[in-house]
């Protein structure tokens, strides 16, 4: 049950994030950090859903608040939000997505993580 729950979750996150008209430039920056190859190969997308089943499955997921995109000019910081089950703070992906140059820079230890 937790796991449909988390899973329909993430799915309505989703939902409401593509249908949502966003700026050329956040929807540009996402795609650029969703698509760059992951450490654990694939891509940085592939490699969230797969730690996100996986927690699902440990029942450690709290909450998905998702992608969060912030701009200004070319520059963005792209963000990727989740809770963890007794956890005060939340575990946090954070990247600067330079877009003239189409290049992205794992900001902490998630985003390193991730980031091939």
């Amino acid at each position: 049950m937790l796991l449909i729950s988390a899973l329909l979750g993430y799915g309505v996150g989703e939902y409401r994030f593509w249908h949502t008209p966003a700026p050329t430039e956040q929807l540009g920056a996402l795609h650029l950090v969703e698509r760059a190859p992951a450490s654990g190969g694939g891509n940085i997308g592939e490699a969230i859903t797969a730690h996100l089943t996986r927690l699902v499955e440990e029942k450690k997921l709290e909450q998905v608040e998702g992608w969060e995109v912030e701009c200004q000019g070319a520059k963005c910081r792209v963000t990727y939000t989740i809770k963890l089950v007794n956890q005060k703070e939340p575990q946090v992906a954070v990247w600067e997505v330079d877009l003239e140059n189409r290049k992205i820079s794992p900001q902490n230890g998630w985003a390193i993580d991730l980031t091939r």
